[in-house]
C-alpha cells in the first residue's frame, strides 16, 4: 500500500516521500504565516465620536489622523491596492484643512518594499512617497494621485 502512495506522488522511496511532503508542508505553512501577515489586523481603531471631525464641530484630532493613516497603510499593504479606500480617505482629507499634514504625521516613516511594508527590505519612506509608488501614472490612478499630491502641496509636504 504505501509503495502505491510513494509512486503516486512520485517518489521513489519512502523517505523520499516523506522528506517531499514534509518539504510541502513547511511551504505551505510559511505562504499561510505570510498572508495572515498581510491582512488586515482585526479590532477597533480606538476613534470615538468625539474623534471623528462631522460629530465634534469640524476639528480633526490626532487620534482621527491616526485612524486615516492605518486605514491607508491597509489599503496599501497588500498585492494590489484598494483603490475605494485611498479614495474613501482623500475626500476626508480634502473635507478638513490640516488633516493631511496630521495624517502624514501620523502615518510616519514605514518600510517600503514592491508594494508591501516590509521591515527587512524596504527602503523608509513616508506616506506621500507610498502613494506615488501605489498609483501609477495614468487611468484613473493617475486622477487620485494628482488629488493626493495637491493635498500634500496645500500642507507644505512636498
Amino acid at each position: 500500500m504505501w509503495k502505491n502512495i510513494v509512486t503516486l506522488f512520485g517518489g521513489k522511496n519512502v523517505l523520499d516521500f516523506v522528506f517531499k511532503f514534509l518539504l510541502f508542508a513547511v511551504v505551505l505553512i510559511c505562504v499561510i504565516v505570510f498572508i495572515r501577515k498581510r491582512q488586515k489586523s482585526g479590532g477597533s481603531s480606538g476613534v470615538s465620536d468625539a474623534d471623528i471631525p462631522d460629530k465634534n464641530g469640524g476639528v480633526p484630532t490626532p487620534k482621527y489622523a491616526q485612524s486615516l493613516a492605518n486605514r491607508l497603510l491597509v489599503a496599501m499593504n497588500r498585492p494590489g491596492t484598494n483603490d475605494k479606500e485611498l479614495i474613501a480617505v482623500c475626500e476626508q482629507l480634502e473635507k478638513y484643512p490640516g488633516l493631511v499634514t496630521l495624517t502624514s504625521q501620523s502615518f510616519g516613516y514605514k518600510k517600503y518594499f514592491f508594494g508591501v511594508r516590509d521591515d527587512l527590505l524596504g527602503a523608509s519612506m513616508d506616506l506621500w512617497q507610498w502613494l506615488d509608488k501605489e498609483l501609477f501614472d495614468f487611468g484613473k490612478d493617475l486622477e487620485l494621485k494628482e488629488r493626493y499630491r495637491a493635498l500634500f502641496r496645500s500642507g507644505g509636504l512636498i
